[in-house]
């Protein structure tokens, strides 16, 4: 009997401790605290999932443009396959506006670290033919490696 007295004596001492630190400052103190690291936490995390969406979404747009580039190439390559040299004309002034739209938007500097940038040169070079002299005669040969150069380039500069 004795026994069961202590023994609800000490849970009686033991439950008005604990209501006594539910009660506390110090318990208040701990709980705000968890609560302040708690809104932290969620706001990273939500700040985030936000970044990785928007990220998301933006890789989305540059697989649309890279499939995009890579039909424009396949009707240049067309173009260049026809055996016709109004079409060789063509496919280069289509190759070099590429070259060139992409070369605005990476900015102008990009070119300078391509590895074939005397191919381009030459390239740029035959386009002005084209539409400096209306009579230039192209060779297949001539087209072909113009629009190779354009290609290789665009391929260092990750639009192809």
């Amino acid at each position: 009997m004795e026994l069961a007295a202590q023994a609800r004596s000490a849970w009686f001492v033991l439950s008005a401790n604990v209501l006594d630190f539910y009660n506390s400052y110090k318990f208040k103190e701990i709980i705000f605290t968890l609560k302040t690291i708690s809104a932290i936490l969620s706001l990273l995390f939500l700040v985030g999932i936000i970044f990785i969406i928007i990220k998301t979404m933006g890789m989305g747009r540059v697989v649309k443009k890279l499939k995009k580039n890579q039909k424009r190439w396949l009707k240049i390559e067309k173009k260049l396959n026809s055996g016709q040299e109004a079409n060789y004309k063509l496919a280069i002034l289509e190759a070099d506006a590429l070259y060139d739209e992409y070369l605005k938007i990476l900015g102008y500097e990009k070119e300078k670290g391509l590895s074939n940038i005397d191919d381009i040169k030459m390239a740029k070079g035959v386009r002005k033919k084209i539409v400096d002299d209306n009579q230039y005669v192209l060779t297949r040969e001539e087209a072909e490696k113009s629009v190779y150069a354009y290609k290789k380039g665009l391929g260092e500069l990750g639009v192809l």
